[in-house]
């Protein structure tokens, strides 16, 4: 999942919050990835699995069905972080994670499915086993045998 996982969309909602908070007259500000930083560990470690043949990585996220900038951005941010050819069309836009296919589903939230997903849920930041990116790495690699 690509909000809150590999970027830290907290960091910028938290930011929008405050600005709400000293603005009488709020028009909604667009929740743009272009100023989001990469998770901490976040990028190294998927840009790692991409040059794993074993993995086939796919960036999965839930966005704002009617902020139509917020799907165009998301593609944006990615080709900054990572080379366009390990990563074309490797971006899915979907509410229903459980009717994805794959062996691991790295997403802190159960919500839009990740619990009913067919494979191995990872809640990263949310289970004691995934407090990072580190030891998401760990798991997989020693799940896979490597």
């Amino acid at each position: 999942n690509l909000d809150s996982i590999i970027a830290e969309y907290e960091f910028k909602m938290v930011n929008q919050v405050n600005e709400i908070l000293n603005i009488e007259d709020y028009e909604f500000l667009s929740l743009s990835y272009e100023l989001l930083p990469p998770a901490r560990r976040g990028m190294e470690v998927v840009e790692y699995l991409l040059t794993i043949s074993d993995f086939e990585v796919y960036f999965i996220t839930t966005p704002y069905w009617n902020d139509f900038d917020n799907w165009n951005e998301k593609r944006i941010w990615l080709e900054q972080l990572f080379e366009n050819e390990k990563i074309q069309n490797r971006l899915i836009l979907c509410r229903q994670k459980e009717l994805l296919k794959g062996d691991y589903l790295i997403d802190k939230s159960w919500m839009h499915g990740s619990k009913a997903f067919s494979g191995k849920w990872i809640p990263i930041g949310t289970d004691p086993r995934f407090p990072d990116w580190i030891d998401v790495l760990e798991y997989l690699i020693e799940d896979i045998n490597l």
